[in-house]
């Protein structure tokens, strides 16, 4: 069986490789920035009347599990590229 080791520098790599897909997708990698992006402002979770607005505005329902799912996608698309040239 052959074996798989990451170096921490490759892993950065791999990580950077994930950031770009979403600074393409949503100009930033960063929940806040990604929040301005979907619904034109960011929420304070710790917030009562912010964590429902975030609730209204279909964050829990609509736009944050899209966005876990691209993520998701982008994440195991780099695994199986690295994976593939490894082998």
């Amino acid at each position: 069986v052959k074996r798989y080791y990451i170096s921490d520098r490759k892993a950065l790599y791999l990580t950077k490789l994930l950031c770009e897909k979403f600074i393409q997708e949503y100009g930033s990698c960063k929940c806040k920035d990604i929040q301005m992006k979907l619904f034109g402002r960011s929420f304070d979770f710790c917030d009562d009347e912010d964590r429902r607005a975030f609730e209204e505005a279909g964050g829990y329902r609509e736009k944050c599990p899209l966005v876990v799912a691209k993520a998701c996608r982008w994440t195991a698309k780099v695994i199986w590229d690295e994976i593939h040239n490894f082998l």
